[in-house]
């Protein structure tokens, strides 16, 4: 059975807003809030493609347009997954204040 990277990722995105939000914090501006979902996105993409088995570690810095994609799966569902499910739930103000309360 193949994996499909993108596929894979964007499951793998629908639970990534519990990370940015353990990761964020309330203080921090936008663009640093965004960065950090675009960042765990990529390390999702990157992990999707290697757990795809499409491409190895040793041979992933040739494969730039495989790994924004997978990363860009991830990253779309995340946002959807936060905007429809989570940004507006105690979960989720719990996780980005983790080491205060």
């Amino acid at each position: 059975m193949d994996i499909d990277p993108n596929g894979w990722a964007a499951i793998v995105g629908a639970f990534e807003p519990i990370v940015v939000s353990l990761l964020k914090r309330p203080e921090w501006p936008t663009w640093a809030k965004v960065g950090t979902a675009c960042v765990v996105s990529l390390a999702v993409g990157v992990g999707s493609i290697l757990v795809a088995g499409s491409v190895d570690l040793a041979n992933l810095h040739d494969h730039p347009g495989a790994i924004l994609g997978a990363a860009a799966a991830a990253f779309t569902a995340s946002t959807l997954v936060y905007r429809l499910w989570f940004e507006n739930t105690i979960l989720n103000d719990r996780l980005t204040e983790f080491p205060s309360t």
